[in-house]
């Protein structure tokens, strides 16, 4: 008498599915380093270096808040992040002028942070991808 198998192969090849999905996320969320207690120092936005003095940083709180320099004036907002997602709040930042070079750094750096979709780590730094404005935001970290 020949033996049946007991699982049917459609049933088979859905196990097999489910199984490639739950490691294929699992997989993709360990490119997303955790957050919360990091402290990083703004390098480039897009291909464009910064300016090195004084330095563009950013701080994520583990109470879902971050802070840091935009290069003349301190900032804070919200933030939550899903999987790769970033979203952050609305930014508040002190008023001090910032004429030249570094105010338009800035305005660049606080528009394109407040307007993130994406965060991901490559090569020890971070990356934040924005959608309004388009610009990426690479980050090195503050403390080497």
């Amino acid at each position: 008498m020949p033996l049946s198998d007991p699982i049917p192969p459609v049933r088979r090849l859905l196990l097999a599915l489910g199984t490639c999905l739950t490691l294929a996320a699992c997989a993709t969320s360990q490119a997303v380093p955790p957050l919360a207690g990091s402290e990083w120092r703004l390098s480039h936005i897009n291909d464009d270096a910064v300016l090195a003095h004084p330095p563009a940083t950013l701080v994520f709180g583990a109470d879902g808040r971050l802070s840091g320099h935009g290069t003349c004036n301190r900032f804070t907002a919200s933030y939550r992040l899903d999987s790769d997602r970033l979203t952050i709040g609305p930014v508040a930042a002190t008023r001090i002028g910032c004429p030249g070079p570094v105010g338009q750094q800035e305005n660049r750096y606080l528009q394109a942070l407040q307007g993130a979709a994406q965060v991901r780590q490559q090569d020890g730094g971070l990356l934040i991808r924005s959608d309004s404005p388009a610009a990426v935001l690479r980050f090195v970290p503050a403390r080497p």
